[in-house]
């Protein structure tokens, strides 16, 4: 299963309060991208409870944290199998 998208943040949403989600999820199971206010996360939901991985806690080639630029377009991947 795959879910792909691109999005472009028109602001770095630096309101409190102002979530923006989007992926594969539903009330109880999936996986998910979360931008809260300014911090961006990598979610899972199994059963209904959910667990988030924030900038920060990345790896890889551009290191730890991701910073939204509200000037670029994103595309992101969700890759999973039942």
């Amino acid at each position: 299963m795959q879910f792909t998208s691109a999005f472009k943040f028109n602001d770095t949403a630096t309101e409190a309060d102002n979530v923006r989600r989007f992926g594969a999820y539903d009330d109880d199971n999936g996986f998910f991208f979360e931008l809260d206010s300014s911090v961006f996360s990598v979610g899972t939901r199994k059963e209904g409870t959910p667990a988030l991985f924030s900038s920060g806690s990345f790896n890889g080639n551009y290191g730890p944290s991701f910073v939204i630029d509200p000037t670029k377009y994103y595309k992101f991947d969700i890759e999973y199998t039942p």
